[in-house]
């Protein structure tokens, strides 16, 4: 056999047999034949499907093979195959790859059709790259189906049977009224349980006593003399400061509303208690020279806020002996032990 590859060959094979131009003609087709013949035979590739049951009732389940044959050489990609092959759905499929010459590829599906009378399985289509490089497609041909009811034989059907569809869950308005109102209801109930577990904890905690008005009292004189009222020559700001220390201390003390009242209104009160009248004297001379500072514009010396210092530290301590009883030191600890004397403008007082 000769093999022909190009036209020059087919030319030079024309010319080799020589005689008649009607040989010639003759020669050249034959060689023509063989080239076409050698050119489809390069494209050593198939493809086929092939269905493993030609009657099939309505909802079964069955084969369908897909058969890539190719030579040496070629890629090829897998089906393209989506959830349906026309009237089937595909349930599963699987790969086998295939060895020999020429290599068999088959693809398997297992599918299941739902329409009475003929049903059809599409093509299936399959792509490739050659050897050299080249892409190309082929598809298998359509298969038609029998489709056969699943009713007994003598028994008449109904009605058609369809595949599933999804639909979307509807509920009815009252159903969803009657489930917000209970979601209402428990989160109410775990609200008042919350509420209620945390009351009672509080109520079980024990409640720490409180100081006695003296050691709250010298701890905010203490924390006022540190302060830098004095060294920035905040008198005024000072000795409002110190009023207010003493004014709560006689709160707790004396059990009357010391804050609420000026030095003259205390004086009275004070004058007409069975105290002593050294601790008397000594705080009513305290709260009459801040009330000089505050609204007389006095500006003491340093030596003499030292001796004010001292003196109101001596009159609190005072304020510890028996003759203010035992039941003075329960008594509620003022409200403001923690007031902050840095730079503290003070407001107007009595």
């Amino acid at each position: 056999m000769i093999q022909i590859k190009t036209t020059e060959s087919i030319r030079s094979c024309a010319a080799r047999v020589g005689g008649s131009s009607a040989k010639r003609v003759l020669c050249a087709l034959f060689c023509a034949l063989l080239a076409v013949t050698a050119t489809l035979a390069s494209a050593n590739i198939s493809v086929s499907a092939s269905a493993d049951k030609d009657e099939v009732r309505l909802g079964e389940q069955f084969g369908l093979v897909v058969s890539v044959t190719h030579g040496p050489g070629y890629k090829v990609s897998d089906p393209e195959v989506g959830k349906m092959l026309g009237d089937f759905a595909v349930v599963s499929r699987s790969k086998q790859e295939g060895r020999g010459r020429p290599a068999t590829t088959e693809y398997g599906y297992t599918i299941a059709g739902f329409r009475l009378s003929r049903a059809t399985i599409a093509t299936v289509a399959v792509r490739y790259t050659d050897p050299e490089g080249r892409a190309g497609r082929l598809e298998t041909s359509a298969i038609g189906m029998k489709m056969v009811s699943t009713v007994p034989p003598g028994e008449t059907e109904t009605k058609d049977i369809r595949g599933m569809v999804e639909i979307e869950p509807r509920m009815s308005l009252w159903l969803k009224i009657l489930i917000g109102l209970v979601a209402g209801a428990l989160a109410g109930v775990i609200a008042w349980w919350l509420v209620k577990r945390k009351r009672k904890r509080e109520l079980q905690r024990p409640v720490p006593k409180p100081l006695p008005a003296s050691v709250v009292a010298l701890a905010e004189l203490d924390k006022l003399t540190k302060s830098d009222l004095l060294f920035l020559k905040k008198h005024k700001e000072f000795y409002f400061m110190l009023s207010e220390i003493l004014r709560r201390f006689l709160s707790g003390r004396l059990r009357f509303p010391a804050q609420d009242m000026t030095t003259s209104e205390i004086e009275f009160v004070m004058r007409d208690e069975p105290i002593s009248s050294e601790f008397t004297s000594a705080i009513l001379e305290l709260l009459n020279f801040s009330d000089m500072v505050k609204f007389a514009k006095l500006i003491p010396s340093d030596p003499k806020n030292d001796e004010i210092i001292e003196k109101a530290r001596r009159a609190i301590e005072l304020g510890r002996e028996p003759l203010f009883g035992l039941d003075a030191e329960s008594l509620p600890q003022p409200e403001a032990s923690g007031h902050d004397f840095e730079g503290k403008e003070a407001s107007s007082a009595q």
